[in-house]
């Protein structure tokens, strides 16, 4: 029987107005994905709480209205304690989601930073499991409901024609209260454009102590820089460059046909 782990993907600020969005993803063997959707699910009915949703948490909003602050700390540690022990890995990754708007915010470039960080996660997960060792499949398991799943959707399907498609079993889009481990990405989704919204606003530096207790020596976290954005945008421009090159050499293509497939490519940048 092939071994299959389980990937949950959440994110956190793909709200219109968001300067930051991260994505995060931690990754379950199948069992220990069911441990921990019953063992969390325990402290739920616990603390009174249809689901964990962090910005609540952290804010004291929706669910967590009724809550006391230290109420909603135990909470937190009880979640942290639950990822901690069940999951094999984790890891988010941050991009400036202002300045990828204005870079990639048209035409073939319109694709959302959420698509975007998915693709970035997706690596990231290879590359962990070459460093461990592991050759099964991977599912992935995305909260249903996101204005960009479409596309999403579109994207994942593309993999099983790359050189990641081996360890491609399928994905998924479900409820969060639905797919109990949503809730722990969507934890360390919030830790990490939290910290990168405070850094880039007040300067802030240090990070918050139950974001420290997320963390394990092994879990990462990345952050595509301004910089890397705009070489990924100079990738592009390239590749348009590199399609009318091909163009040029086929037969019956004429001066005119070159034209418009090179305004086209501007409308589209």
């Amino acid at each position: 029987m092939t071994n299959v782990h389980a990937v949950y993907i959440d994110e956190s600020g793909t709200h219109s107005d968001s300067p930051t969005l991260a994505l995060a993803a931690y990754v379950f063997k199948e069992k220990q994905a069911g441990r921990f959707s019953k063992e969390w699910q325990r402290d739920l009915q616990i603390f009174g709480l249809p689901f964990a949703h962090m910005t609540d948490c952290a804010t004291g909003n929706g669910h967590y209205a009724s809550l006391t602050l230290q109420q909603r700390i135990d909470s937190e540690k009880a979640l942290i304690a639950h990822i901690r022990h069940r999951s094999l890995f984790g890891v988010s990754i941050g991009v400036d989601y202002a300045q990828y708007r204005d870079l990639f915010g048209k035409g073939r470039y319109e694709h959302d930073a959420y698509t975007f960080c998915i693709v970035m996660c997706l690596l990231a997960i290879d590359d962990w499991a070459r460093r461990t060792g592991y050759s099964g499949k991977f599912h992935y398991y995305f909260e249903s409901g996101h204005a960009a799943q479409s596309e999403a959707n579109d994207v994942m399907k593309t993999v099983v024609g790359t050189e990641h498609g081996a360890s491609y079993s399928g994905h998924s889009f479900l409820d969060k209260a639905e797919a109990i481990p949503l809730q722990a990405a969507d934890m360390l989704a919030w830790q990490w454009a939290h910290y990168l919204r405070r850094r880039g606003e007040k300067g802030v530096l240090a990070r918050r102590k139950d974001f420290d207790a997320l963390m394990r020596p092994n879990d990462q976290l990345a952050e595509v820089t301004s910089e890397g954005l705009k070489r990924w945008r100079k990738l592009m421009d390239e590749q348009n460059e590199e399609i009318l090159l091909e163009l040029s050499k086929m037969p019956g293509i004429t001066a005119e046909d070159l034209a418009y497939a090179a305004s086209q490519a501007r409308q589209r940048s």
